[in-house]
C-alpha cells in the first residue's frame, strides 16, 4: 500500500533487529518505509535556529517534507528541484567546448545548481506571500503554536521559530 507513507526514524540507539526488518521491508521494491536519520535531521534543526526539544520533536509532512508539529508550516510541494535537467543543462551549454575539464564542468553545474536554486526560493517567497495576503487560513493558523492567541495573527504573518 503506498498511501499513508510510512517512515522510520534512525539514530545510533536504534534497536539493530528493528532496524534489520526495516531492511527486509524496503527490500520489496516498494520504497516503503522511508528513512530518515535523526543525526542528520536535528541538527540541521538546530543549525535553523531550533531549539534541541523541537528539533527532536520533528515529523515528516507527505513524502521527505520535514517540520516541527505546533511551530511550522510550510508549503512543502510548492517546488521541486530537478538536478538532471540541471546537469543537462550544464552538458548542453557547454557542448562543443573540447578544452572542458571535468573539474570546470563541475564548477559549472554547481554555478547553474546555485542559479535554479536561488529562483526556486524567490518563487517560493512569492506564493508564500500570495498566500498569506489573498489565501489566509485561520482554521491551520489556530493549530501553530502562539500564532492566534493575543496577536491574533494568520500563520503566515508570525515569526519563524
Amino acid at each position: 500500500m503506498p498511501q499513508p507513507n510510512l517512515g522510520v526514524r534512525t539514530n545510533a540507539l536504534i534497536d539493530t533487529p528493528f532496524l534489520l526488518k526495516t531492511a527486509e521491508t524496503i527490500r520489496l521494491g516498494t520504497g516503503i518505509p522511508q528513512i530518515f536519520n535523526d543525526e542528520v535531521v536535528v541538527p540541521a534543526f538546530l543549525n535553523r535556529g531550533v531549539s534541541l526539544e523541537d528539533a527532536r520533536d520533528y515529523a515528516v509532512v507527505g513524502c521527505v517534507e520535514l517540520s516541527i508539529p505546533g511551530r511550522t508550516y510550510g508549503l512543502h510541494d510548492i517546488a521541486m528541484f530537478n538536478l538532471l535537467k540541471v546537469m543537462e543543462i550544464s552538458l548542453y551549454e557547454n557542448e562543443g567546448n573540447d578544452t572542458l575539464t571535468y573539474e570546470a564542468l563541475l564548477a559549472h553545474i554547481r554555478a547553474k545548481i546555485s542559479h535554479y536554486i536561488t529562483l526556486m526560493v524567490e518563487g517560493s517567497n512569492i506564493c508564500d506571500i500570495g498566500h498569506r495576503d489573498w489565501a489566509p487560513v485561520p482554521l491551520l493558523s489556530s493549530f501553530i503554536s502562539d500564532c492566534l492567541g493575543e496577536r491574533a495573527r494568520h500563520h503566515r504573518r508570525r515569526r519563524a521559530l
